[in-house]
């Protein structure tokens, strides 16, 4: 891609994450793009990045949104570093999408519906059956579930006081955001996936 310099990590050579990060930031870019942060010197020079204005895009391993910037903290970025230096974070999965052409109705039973109670509003989900278009599966493609954690002021001054992902999730949910717990519900509830999926996938559920 035009205007796009890749670096390929190679330990061998001495050519790794942090030094790779180091040789990028001398070239002074608007844009750094990590693969993925998994230790302290990669997580450190990613937010020091942020703070004087780059904007840095990068993965990192958690549950949700909310347990990404404990992540951070975990790899021994200061939390008043991480409040300043974190503008949001994006959690997602991916879910088999029931095929339009066989689903239909369906009362599922205990073991189907794990921790998930139906209600008289949802009374019954649907499920896959088998046809030639999804081949017999079930199920034809995939649908992404995802929720979107914005770093506010008041999240800010929670994660520079060191206050658990769970806290931070609360106040997130308070101010609008839309859980994946909540999301993958609602896709199943419509018809969309299964609730042996939504097990299957691993969200937590709220």
């Amino acid at each position: 891609m035009k205007g796009v310099n890749q670096i390929q990590v190679n330990p061998a050579s001495g050519t790794d994450f942090p030094s790779g990060l180091g040789s990028i930031m001398r070239l002074d870019p608007g844009v750094i793009l990590i693969g993925e942060i998994r230790d302290n010197s990669t997580a450190t020079m990613a937010i020091d990045a942020a703070l004087i204005g780059r904007l840095v895009l990068a993965s990192i391993h958690g549950n949700d949104s909310a347990s990404s910037i404990g992540r951070l903290i975990d790899l021994g970025v200061d939390p008043l570093l991480a409040a300043n230096g974190v503008i949001g974070c994006l959690a997602q999965r991916a879910l088999d999408q029931l095929c339009p052409k066989c689903k239909e109705a369906s009362v599922p039973d205990s073991p189907d519906t794990g921790e998930i109670s139906l209600s008289e509003d949802f009374p019954q989900f649907m499920t896959g059956s088998e046809c030639d278009y999804c081949s017999g599966t079930g199920f034809v493609g995939r649908r992404r579930v995802s929720e979107v954690l914005a770093v506010d002021e008041n999240i800010k001054m929670q994660i520079a006081q060191g206050v658990s992902s769970d806290d931070n999730r609360d106040t997130a949910a308070r101010n609008g955001m839309i859980s994946m717990g909540r999301a993958v519900m609602e896709i199943a509830r419509n018809g969309k996936t299964t609730l042996s999926e939504v097990s299957r996938s691993g969200v937590p559920l709220d």
